[in-house]
């Protein structure tokens, strides 16, 4: 007659982190610029409760990071990027890390 029979146990992990504070967040920028002109990048973040926040934002070859504060579901932490397009002609792609620190 079958039984059931103890073939082994194994021990496995999961770790529980915090809830993230950030709620969303969006990227701004226009789809096209003139060749050698300013480009701004916008990073709005919206919070459930005021965060520290830091955004790099990679384009045209060149990287900057900035640091702010997202404030509430309602006022966004707004950190803005200006880059120069360079002047060959193409198509660019530009990329966002966002953190928060919490």
């Amino acid at each position: 007659m079958a039984t059931w029979h103890t073939v082994g146990t194994k021990t496995f992990y999961i770790d529980v982190n915090p809830a993230s504070p950030i709620s969303s967040w969006t990227v701004e920028a226009p789809s096209s610029v003139d060749a050698g002109k300013s480009v701004t990048v916008t990073v709005k973040v919206y919070a459930t409760k005021q965060t520290q926040i830091r955004a790099t934002v990679t384009l045209f070859g060149q990287s900057q990071t900035k640091t702010g504060y997202a404030y509430s579901t309602t006022t966004p932490g707004i950190l803005t990027f200006t880059f120069t397009a360079p002047s060959k002609e193409d198509r660019y792609t530009g990329k966002v890390t966002l953190e928060a620190y919490y």
